[in-house]
């Protein structure tokens, strides 16, 4: 079938579809909105990099017909919500116009009620945004470049007097890339109305009504979106008013609290030019730039450890014993494939007093005995689809319960109560989650893709094939953060160091055998952070679980314990006794 044979087709089509009082204009405007429609969706967006509504459509339905059909439908949606007004017009409308625009310039308001500006243009690929300074820890003023088309990203922030050219992942330019269009350009690909998927996020549902904004009529989109793997609770709610004689977006707000009025959001106009780089949006032109670009092995390197170190294929239990001084807790394990439960004690597992056997062997069996004897409750379970997190209350023993046999040291249950969480939105996390719980050190590093943090401010990347020192057979990947300096007060938290240096065995599934953080003074380094993995052991499947972990750590104990600055992480499996399914279902 040629194309015109299509376009007869899809008018066909549509005039069954239409209703028999529709008058003659909007009939004739919804045929010309209907063809633009579904022109527009047979392109791909080069600024978006995901499909537009006509290539969704393709993956859905076979033959051309079918697809004709389909594009027809879904633009119906939007042009019959509202032919009845004289001044109506179709969502798609919107798009247009704004897409004729060349430059939309936002100013977004923050809860705190400071703002953030950026210019962004379709056209060209480019978004600059002015982040300026807010109350919280880490609300200073620093500019940002994004060229999509490059996908290269840089950041000025004042305080440093210098520009950083800085690598992101696929995965992040493809969040930015959705989320510019879809507050920036007002949805601008088509992706909207029905259940369309994109990215990661479904626009759920729409409505349009006309109403009264700033003293003047306009018509209002509501549009509330979600992510696709998550529910209801996930949902939120967008507000976009528009301005029915030049049909474009003035402003966007949204629905913080479900329930409540929405609170303004973004203030949007169209100038004719804007910025053409970083200095045409106010940075001092002496300003350098410095290119801390990734170098491709460092990003091989931390893709091939997340990938090593999926383990949804491993079933076990485990009784995981953490030794802060003296001081002892527990929790006990279940996973099988995407599903887990972890419990916790209530008490100590041990008193100081106790004295440990110094064999292994010894002490696993002294171990699992504590934890036999010791009361647990549920801290968190995953049952496949959906997470519960649990609340335990506990109070002393009261003298009666003590005179009655209680142990006055032991805690006694109140209540346990337990909440529904969002589905986990993605395989990775559904999987690492259990192990990071439980203090797995090969999560303790970042989110993916990477699983190390080579995304952000620790961007100056090397290498090291050879070390001289660290755990023998190992790779030494070092993270350097080139702007990191301490603050006001002259101190820097330990969990934001300076340097981090991994030892990585590719032989033994990319575990990150050690882990140092660091900052430099005057030539001389200080260790502030890490761990050390000094026991690993095998499951059936030939995967490497660690066995004893040794964590260095900063923490301020009350008076009566003493300082420590180390945790022992022991991890006891059980790789063959099978786990009852009951195990995974929420009580």
């Amino acid at each position: 079938m040629n194309e015109s044979e299509k376009n007869d087709h899809v008018r066909q089509v549509l005039s069954s579809a239409m209703p028999d009082d529709l008058p003659a204009t909007v009939r004739q405007r919804m045929e010309n909105q209907v063809m633009a429609f579904r022109e527009r969706s047979d392109a791909k967006s080069p600024i978006l990099g995901f499909p537009s509504i006509g290539s969704l459509l393709r993956r859905r339905l076979v033959g051309s017909m079918a697809v004709a059909t389909a594009v027809v439908l879904v633009a119906a949606i939007f042009v019959l919500q509202g032919w009845h007004s004289t001044e109506s017009f179709a969502w798609a409308d919107v798009m247009e116009a704004v897409a004729k625009k060349p430059w939309l310039h936002e100013v977004q308001t923050r809860e705190d009620g400071t703002t953030n500006e950026s210019w962004y243009s379709a056209s060209r690929a480019i978004k600059g945004i002015h982040y300026l300074p807010s109350g919280s820890a880490h609300g200073k003023e620093r500019y940002t470049w994004l060229d999509f088309g490059k996908e290269t990203k840089l950041v000025y922030s004042p305080d440093v007097q210098r520009i950083v050219r800085k690598t992101e992942s696929k995965e992040s330019w493809q969040s930015r890339k959705f989320f510019s269009v879809a507050w920036g350009t007002a949805f601008l690909s088509g992706d909207v109305g029905g259940s369309i998927q994109a990215e990661g996020y479904e626009v759920v549902d729409q409505q349009r009504r006309e109403v009264t904004k700033a003293g003047k009529p306009c018509i209002e989109y509501r549009f509330r979106w979600r992510m696709a793997e998550k529910d209801a609770q996930s949902v939120t709610q967008f507000v976009v008013f528009v301005d029915p004689e030049t049909r474009l977006p003035f402003q966007m707000d949204m629905v913080v609290t479900p329930g409540q009025e929405p609170v303004p959001y973004l203030k949007i106009d169209y100038p004719t030019d804007g910025p053409a780089d970083l200095y045409g949006m106010g940075v001092p032109e002496t300003a350098e730039i410095v290119d801390y670009s990734l170098r491709p092995d460092v990003e091989r390197l931390a893709k091939a450890t997340v990938a090593a170190g999926r383990r949804e294929d491993v079933a076990f239990s485990a009784l995981i014993v953490s030794s802060f001084g003296r001081r002892h807790s527990g929790k006990r394990v279940w996973k099988n494939g995407f599903r887990w439960k972890i419990d916790r004690t209530v008490d100590p597992l041990s008193r100081p007093s106790d004295q440990l056997p110094q064999k292994d062997a010894d002490l696993e069996r002294w171990w699992r005995q504590k934890a036999e004897n010791a009361p647990f409750v549920p801290l968190t379970l995953f049952d496949g689809r959906q997470r519960w997190n649990y609340s335990t209350d506990t109070r002393p023993p009261n003298q009666a319960e003590i005179d009655a046999g209680a142990d006055p040291d032991a805690r006694v249950i109140v209540s346990t109560e337990k909440s529904k969480q969002f589905p986990l939105p993605k395989a990775y996390d559904r999987e690492v989650s259990p192990l990071s719980l439980m203090g797995h050190p090969t999560t303790l590093l970042a989110s993916p893709p990477s699983g190390l943090p080579i995304y952000g401010e620790l961007c100056l990347a090397t290498i090291n094939q050879e070390p001289n020192d660290g755990p023998p057979n190992t790779i030494l990947l070092e993270l350097r953060n080139p702007i990191w300096k301490l603050d006001d007060s002259g101190e820097r938290r330990w969990s934001d160091p300076q340097i981090i240096r991994f030892w990585i065995d590719p032989e033994r599934d990319h575990l990150v055998m050690r882990c140092d953080k660091l900052i430099s003074q005057g030539g001389k380094e200080e260790l502030i952070g890490g761990f050390a993995i000094e026991g690993l052991t095998q499951s059936p499947e030939k995967r490497w679980f660690p066995t004893v972990v040794r964590e260095r750590v900063r923490i301020k104990p009350p008076d009566n314990i003493e300082d420590i600055d180390e945790i022992i992480l022991r991890f006891y499996y059980d790789f063959d006794t099978p786990i009852p399914d009951s195990v995974f279902e929420a009580d």
